[in-house]
């Protein structure tokens, strides 16, 4: 089953990265590409909170897209990140639905209908921390619950602080 998920996931990017944005569309997306530039909240490059691993990661991807030659590098690295994320949301969401012992199949199956939820599947190439966001939520979700259901009540009340 992980395989499947892993070689589903592979084909989200691959079904993603031919339509990524050519421009960034948003003011938010607009404050996180002068972020890669120069991080500075106070100047809402990005907006508060900062998003500093969503920032971080957008300045590798975006500088290995300049050497690369792509000239929209900085709207491509930013929703690279998302797209990536993306599939990371689709191994949390797995990986939560097999902590809560759903079977292997369905958990398989509760991933891959998260892939073709429409606002999903459209905000996965956007230039923005969304799914990168939600990705880290559910996967910290599938933490606690491990953390709980495992006896470690302690543990996952305060790891959920």
């Amino acid at each position: 089953m992980r395989t499947l998920l892993v070689v589903w996931a592979a084909l989200f990017v691959a079904a993603h990265i031919p339509y990524l944005p050519p421009s960034l569309g948003d003011p938010d997306s607009v404050n996180f590409a002068l972020a890669v530039r120069e991080f500075d909240v106070t100047a809402r490059q990005p907006h508060p909170p900062g998003y500093p691993l969503y920032v971080g990661l957008a300045r590798l991807a975006t500088a290995a897209l300049a050497r690369a030659g792509d000239p929209l590098n900085a709207p491509h690295g930013l929703a690279i990140v998302n797209v990536l994320g993306a599939a990371l949301a689709l191994v949390a969401a797995f990986a939560l639905a097999r902590v809560l012992e759903y079977a292997p199949r369905r958990a398989l199956a509760a991933a891959l209908v998260t892939s073709t939820i429409p606002l999903f599947w459209f905000s996965a190439s956007r230039p923005l921390s969304d799914l990168l966001a939600l990705a880290l939520a559910v996967g910290a979700q599938a933490c606690l619950a491990r953390a709980w259901l495992a006896g470690g009540r302690w543990h996952a009340a305060t790891g959920a602080l």
